[in-house]
């Protein structure tokens, strides 16, 4: 691999004044300028950015955690990030299906900080609280002392798809939720219970340990199993949705003819399961590029805002009346 001092020794100039050019800082000659960068393009010369970030204190690079990238929720968020940052000159270093590992994810911030990261873009989780660059958590709701957030309205989401179910006749409702330690979870619960509470419905509470596509697999059949009578789904979210209509065809069971279904988040998965489902929309693609543009505001002491609540809104399909 060429190095800086194979660069100099061919340019017949000093170390220093490579490194000049590469960071251009410093005074250098048009003339020697430009047989530097000759030599560099001959020899196909790639700088070592590590070293470089080290040397300059700004790697251009960006943290991105994702737990799930099977879940094309996030899927479409880490795109919508990588391409608003990549607009801004900014690259992304991912890490990818940290789940609620805690472990994974105190790795994965230790490596973004190994490589000088200018700042980290991450999905709700338990956070370490020694960083010196500016942090964004995504799908997160929190406290006042919470770092730069974003979140969307889960507690309408849960009202949204409720009413969804009961608008289309449905009277005995069997409501799929996630962990009630995750703030998000818990307020789309409450949401669809506030809806629910105040109606001639009955509900039932099915909980589900994440979001992701092994786990939709595995209880998806376990809540066929444990309620029968039931009329209407309000589902974790689509792939689970997806899981329990998959169930529901096995069983020779139609849909919205014998229960109607809700899904959550509108990912395309919505758009190709047959009926094409109903879903709340949470619009992935704007929690992207917000918070990119929130850590790029922070990274040019520009932040004005804190939190952002995104609103959401039913998707309406054929999967409900």
């Amino acid at each position: 691999m060429t190095t800086v001092k194979d660069i100099a020794k061919l340019a017949n100039v000093s170390v220093a004044t490579v490194s000049r050019v590469l960071n251009h800082t410093g005074r250098v000659g048009a003339e020697t300028r430009a047989r530097v960068e000759q030599i560099m393009d001959e020899v196909n010369f790639v700088p070592n950015q590590v070293a470089r970030s080290l040397y300059q204190k700004k790697s251009n690079l960006i943290g991105v955690i994702i737990p799930d990238l099977e879940n094309p929720f996030y899927g479409q968020i880490a795109t919508s990030i990588e391409d608003e940052l990549a607009n801004n000159g900014y690259q992304v270093m991912l890490s990818v299906n940290t789940h609620d590992d805690i472990n994974k994810y105190n790795q994965s911030i230790t490596n973004f900080i190994q490589n000088n990261v200018n700042g980290i873009i991450s999905s709700n989780f338990v956070l370490r609280t020694n960083l010196e660059i500016p942090l964004v958590l995504f799908d997160a709701e929190g406290t006042n002392n919470s770092p730069l957030r974003l979140s969307s309205n889960s507690r309408q989401g849960g009202k949204l798809a409720a009413k969804a179910l009961i608008d289309g006749g449905a009277k005995n409702i069997v409501i799929q939720h996630g962990p009630l330690d995750l703030a998000n979870s818990h307020a789309r619960l409450d949401g669809a219970l506030e809806v629910l509470e105040h109606s001639q419905c009955q509900y039932h509470l099915f909980e589900v340990t994440d979001f992701n596509y092994q786990t939709a697999i595995d209880q998806a059949p376990k809540l066929f199993d444990q309620y029968h009578d039931f009329d209407g789904i309000i589902a974790g979210n689509d792939i689970h949705a997806a899981a329990l209509m998959a169930v529901a065809r096995q069983r020779k069971l139609s849909i919205p003819k014998d229960f109607q279904i809700v899904g959550y988040d509108n990912s395309f998965i919505s758009e190709i399961t047959n009926p094409p489902l109903t879903s709340v929309s949470q619009s992935p693609s704007t929690i992207g590029k917000q918070a990119a543009l929130l850590l790029l505001a922070a990274l040019a002491g520009k932040t004005t805002a804190k939190e952002i609540i995104n609103p959401v809104k039913l998707i309406k399909r054929s999967t409900t009346y």
